[in-house]
């Protein structure tokens, strides 16, 4: 698990499920983690974090677009 991988799956531990946008946002003050499409997908690629839903937003300038909720995948 490397440092990006790690400090989300803390902050989700401690959170519970996120947006893309809500981890960035969370995270940006102590991490240079990048876009929240970077985030996206580095969350992708990841074994360790799954999709759980998709949340709809408008943007500041009236567009909509849809954002993936994460969290830890459960080890069994």
């Amino acid at each position: 698990m490397n440092r990006f991988e790690k400090t989300v799956a803390e902050y989700l531990e401690r959170e519970g499920a996120k947006s893309t946008p809500e981890i960035q946002y969370s995270l940006r003050h102590k991490y240079y983690i990048g876009s929240v499409k970077s985030v996206g997908t580095k969350m992708h690629a990841s074994r360790y974090f799954r999709k759980v839903d998709k949340v709809k937003l408008t943007g500041k300038n009236g567009g909509r677009y849809a954002v993936a909720v994460w969290e830890v995948k459960k080890h069994e």
